[in-house]
């Protein structure tokens, strides 16, 4: 019984750092639906790590730079427990309003987390500015 408890508590990050990794390879070859996959993935592993939701944040408005031209389908008071459980299809068909207002979302998230990094004060504040249209 000890043995899961260990192997879920250290093995997690690693195994989300790994996904991260790979997110990041799928963002960079302009994939953006699977990269927002897999960074959601990373979360999951370790949802205490701000630094996935950051990456996440910013998959999402690399997405809000795309004219995906659907029907909106988030409000704007969307939160973070039900951005998660989008599924991949939902995803994909977020339009540029939608991917802003995920993008806010995870990103205020992603601060609330840890306030003190320095590293959420820029994205946060461009997507803030930005906001949804």
């Amino acid at each position: 019984m000890a043995l899961i408890g260990v192997t879920t508590v250290n093995l997690n990050p690693v195994r989300a750092d790994i996904i991260y990794k790979q997110a990041e390879a799928i963002r960079s070859q302009g994939q953006l639906d699977l990269a927002v996959a897999h960074f959601k993935r990373a979360r999951e592993l370790n949802p205490t790590e701000d630094f996935y939701d950051l990456w996440l944040g910013a998959a999402f408005l690399d997405k809000a730079s795309t004219q995906q031209q659907t029907p909106s389908l988030l409000s704007n008071a969307i939160t973070m427990d039900a951005l998660m459980s989008l599924n991949f299809e939902n995803t994909y068909q977020l339009n540029q309003n939608d991917s802003l207002i995920a993008a806010q979302t995870v990103l205020q998230y992603a601060r609330a987390l840890n306030p003190l990094n320095t590293d959420h004060s820029p994205t946060w504040r461009a997507c803030i500015a930005a906001g949804p249209t």
